[in-house]
């Protein structure tokens, strides 16, 4: 009999946590210091400063002060936002560079999340997807799944973790504790969907019923949610 183990350790979960924090909320230094002119750059001048910046490992730099009030503020023209989502897009696509990527998608997911001071951008999700089956990063994929819970496209969401958990393990690979190793995305998408409240639990019910989780990870994870009565909480409802 395998022991359950937790999918990744908590330091890992709490380090991406913290940066799509940290990309979801202009700091408040960066808001002070500001530079007005860089909101009259041309989208592309900011993404090849954004993406130089990060490669360079500039902090709070003026591109990305820039992003974040493009994207944020309510008067920022909506073609000139979806013209830089597609860039980010573009560079969590092809960047070379695995930072560039990842930020570049936490950008992206926290501009659709739910309980920001503007609106969240429409049609995201289908983006995130193209990323995530775009990218064989752990960390750009890990950071997608984390952010679906508090996506306003809250449905779409939803399927997608359950397409992601119903992914079958093409790994003869086991981890050190038998079928559980820390890390996988099945469990991963299982547990985010663990996050949505009643919606996920709907999901993961009917996973179950199913038999749909294809890795024998996923599976031991459903039947032991099963035992325990698939035990949910809503984070996108979560008091302040």
């Amino acid at each position: 009999m395998h022991t359950m183990k937790i999918p990744a350790p908590r330091w890992v979960r709490a380090l991406r946590l913290a940066v799509l924090l940290l990309l979801g909320c202009a700091p408040m230094h960066a808001q002070a210091v500001r530079t007005e002119h860089a909101l009259t750059w041309p989208v592309d001048s900011v993404l090849a400063r954004f993406e130089t910046d990060i490669r360079t490992h500039v902090v709070q730099s003026v591109a990305s002060e820039a992003v974040y009030d493009i994207l944020d503020l309510s008067n920022s023209p909506p073609a000139r936002k979806d013209s830089l989502i597609d860039g980010l897009e573009r560079l969590a696509l092809t960047s070379s560079f695995r930072n560039v990527r990842h930020i570049a998608t936490a950008r992206i997911a926290v501009a659709g999340q739910v309980g920001r001071p503007v609106a969240p951008r429409a049609g995201l999700l289908s983006r995130l997807q193209r990323i995530y089956w775009g990218n064989t990063a752990w960390l750009v994929r890990s950071t997608i799944l984390d952010s679906m819970p508090l996506q306003a496209e809250r449905r779409a969401a939803a399927a997608f973790l359950r397409s992601v958990a119903a992914e079958p393990d093409t790994s003869s690979a086991m981890g050190p504790h038998g079928y559980f190793s820390h890390g996988d995305l099945r469990t991963h998408a299982l547990a985010r969907l663990a996050e949505m409240g009643e919606e996920g639990r709907a999901v993961l019910q009917a996973m179950h019923r199913s038999r749909e989780a294809r890795s024998p990870q996923a599976r031991l994870v459903l039947d032991d949610m099963a035992r325990r009565g698939f035990p949910v909480r809503d984070i996108a409802r979560r008091q302040p």
